[in-house]
């Protein structure tokens, strides 16, 4: 057996029929009935109503690529099912804040709505529709995030979240679900003919990885082919955006997506307004769709400065509360927008659970970040007492407090913390084998490009890993201005060397030659003036 089909079957797929059908998903086979989703047949009686009467919908989105990639969708679609007078409303994320809200409302209404359609939010905003309805705006909520016990007072509300549904896969993003509603709205309406669907694709795909939902049934299918679109791209705007981003169209992957694509899209609604990535997204000629694009890339450059400055400064501090088994830091004038990302790098470099909190005045409010078996939900449940607002899941969370309380919150946490009695939480934070391996003799280019088939990777479906169980250190070299990435010699039992990189290296990937190490890795090919090579992505040293 090949090392390739020894992954393969790591991952489950252990007939022939599994494997064609994971690597080359077919669309149409997981093309579920939308109608199966809650209320779909209640929002499309609703839109054919707005379509014929001429009433004035406004798209409803939220900030991030998911709700961006949603409304992109839905404006793209609407115009060819002859929608004559549709808007977007992208809220910012330091005016409105997340979801709906009353004043948001209000600049709807100013613009004239008659109809709102939510995409990616508005499952939990009842007093926000509610308020909306007061006003004879009608709304058709689509959003795919959790759901309170009673629905939202709006015309239809769609969410594979809500129970009393037969629809078979409830992991859909909020791009997706809005997919879902145009292939509903082409059993009803002309304009949009059956298959060509497949053309928005590539937004359905930008926001399902992005979102990071599970790469598995409908979601691994849209993924694919919205790859496939991506590499005959026809958007002006991702056109360019890829352009700058030095993304080559038809090698584009879903991780390009994720680290190329997405970091620019979402540093217009952290540092300003998302408008400019939905400027970009529905830009329809080349010039228009190259300075929006160079925009976002300023703004990416932008953010980056500041979320460098941001993590020094938190590094400071971490280190002399090195004895916290969860970090809480904070600062006056930390951009709010930007501290979820430090957030996850300090997670990374101090592998503990993070709160970083930015001040503002008497009120401040932070972001979190954990893994393993605490939650960071219910670590700021736990200081319900000391908080003015805060919630999230498991990996992720928020938090709203008295600037003067912060220190009171960092001893809950923490004590919230022991009171778990936690054991090895580092291990969740490990990379995990697919296979492991005694030598070098099968990685090759043709495995890197039969690991290739198994894209999109993502949540549910990572990019392979590797483990050789011992190697020895042949040589280290420091690269970097500041010599923070390490390039190890590895030779296997056979004296096969395989090449090591490692970007933004911890010291302990920094060996001597001799050293006997374990070493988890994923192959890739490195091109260097027209000479290929294979070499090791290295991820930890055992």
């Amino acid at each position: 057996m090949s090392l390739f089909e020894k992954i393969l079957v790591a991952r489950g797929l252990t007939t022939r029929v599994a494997r064609e059908a994971f690597l080359r998903p077919d669309y149409a086979a997981v093309k579920h009935d939308p109608f199966l989703l809650p209320d779909m047949e209640k929002a499309v009686a609703r839109l054919k109503q707005a379509r014929e009467q001429g009433e004035k919908i406004v798209i409803y989105g939220d900030y991030d690529i998911d709700g961006l990639s949603a409304t992109a969708l839905l404006l793209d679609a609407f115009g060819k099912f002859g929608f004559e007078d549709v808007d977007a409303f992208i809220p910012n994320r330091f005016v409105e804040g997340y979801g709906m809200t009353m004043g948001a409302v209000d600049k709807v209404r100013d613009m004239g709505a008659d109809l709102i359609v939510t995409v990616d939010t508005g499952s939990l905003c009842h007093a926000e529709i509610a308020y909306a309805t007061s006003l004879g705006i009608d709304t058709v909520v689509t959003d795919h995030h959790n759901v309170a016990e009673t629905p939202p007072p709006s015309v239809a509300a769609v969410n594979p979240k809500f129970s009393g549904h037969s629809y078979p896969f409830r992991d859909l993003c909020g791009a997706g679900v809005a997919f879902k509603l145009v292939q509903a709205l082409q059993t009803e309406l002309d304009g949009l003919s059956d298959g060509y669907e497949k053309w928005l694709l590539d937004l359905v795909a930008l926001g399902t990885v992005c979102d990071i939902v599970t790469l598995a049934d409908e979601n691994r299918a849209n993924v694919y082919w919205g790859l496939e679109v991506l590499k005959k791209q026809q958007r002006p705007g991702l056109k360019a955006l890829m352009a700058v981003a030095g993304i080559e169209p038809e090698q584009v992957n879903a991780r390009h997506l994720g680290f190329g694509l997405g970091p620019r899209m979402n540093a217009a609604g952290r540092l300003e307004t998302a408008q400019h990535a939905l400027d970009m997204l529905v830009a329809h000629d080349g010039l228009a769709a190259l300075e929006a694009s160079e925009k976002l890339e300023e703004l990416n450059i932008k953010r980056r400065s500041i979320q460098d400055a941001i993590f020094e400064e938190a590094c400071v501090q971490a280190e002399k509360l090195a004895n916290d088994r969860v970090l809480v830091v904070s600062s006056d004038g930390w951009n709010h927008g930007v501290i979820g990302i430090v957030a996850s790098k300090l997670v990374e470099k101090y592998k503990k659970p993070v709160f970083i909190i930015g001040e503002r005045g008497e009120e401040a409010t932070g972001s979190a970040r954990s893994f393993g078996d605490f939650s960071a939900a219910d670590a700021v449940r736990a200081a319900d007492d000391i908080i003015i607002k805060g919630g999230g899941h498991g990996a992720a969370a928020g938090v709203t407090l008295e600037t003067e309380k912060i220190g009171d919150f960092r001893c809950r946490v923490n004590e919230f913390y022991d009171s778990l009695q936690l054991t090895n939480q580092e291990r969740y934070l490990l990379p995990k084998s697919d296979v492991e391996i005694d030598d070098f003799s099968e990685i090759n280019e043709e495995l890197v490009e039969n690991l290739a088939k198994m894209e999109p990777f993502g949540n549910g479906n990572p990019e392979p890993v590797l483990k050789i169980t011992r190697g020895s250190v042949l040589s280290v070299r420091r690269m970097g201005a500041d010599g923070q990435h390490v390039k190890l010699a590895l030779r296997d039992k056979n004296g096969k060397v395989l090449q090591m990189l490692a970007f933004n290296a911890p010291e302990e990937f920094f060996r001597e030659p001799g050293d006997e190490v374990a070493a988890w890795f994923q192959p890739t090919v490195n091109e260097w003036q027209g000479i290929r090579s294979v070499e090791g992505r290295l991820l930890h040293l055992a």
